[in-house]
């Protein structure tokens, strides 16, 4: 039976709750999806997740989405702590400043004058 609820609850899978067991308990509790976190797993563990996932739901009897969180990218350029100020360094020079191109995709870097 289909829920009526506009609210959905999400529950993450992680080492504690990764098991068959326990995703049919919290099915039976009221779970509506799973989330996958790939930021710290293979992409060659997911098809396993998702059938833990799918076995659950097909044993409760009950439709579960199941969500995967995708990794963005991680930019490591350096510190950002000048000091042990707990902030990018604020002397002169310019401003390293993010920004995305008008097509909603990254573009790099920009730099401004402070």
């Amino acid at each position: 039976m289909l829920s009526r609820r506009e609210t959905k609850i999400l529950a993450t899978l992680g080492p504690a709750s990764a098991t068959p067991e326990m995703m049919r308990t919290l099915i039976r509790e009221g779970v509506d999806g799973f989330r996958i976190n790939m930021s710290h797993m293979r992409a060659e563990e997911l098809d396993g997740w998702v059938r833990l996932a799918r076995s659950a739901a097909a044993a409760e009897d009950a439709p579960v989405a199941v969500v995967v969180d995708l990794g963005g990218p991680k930019l490591r350029v350096g510190p950002a702590d000048a000091g042990g100020k707990g902030r990018p360094d604020s002397g002169p020079g310019p401003a390293c400043i993010p920004f995305r191109d008008p097509g909603g995709y990254p573009a790099g870097p920009a730099h401004s004058p402070r």
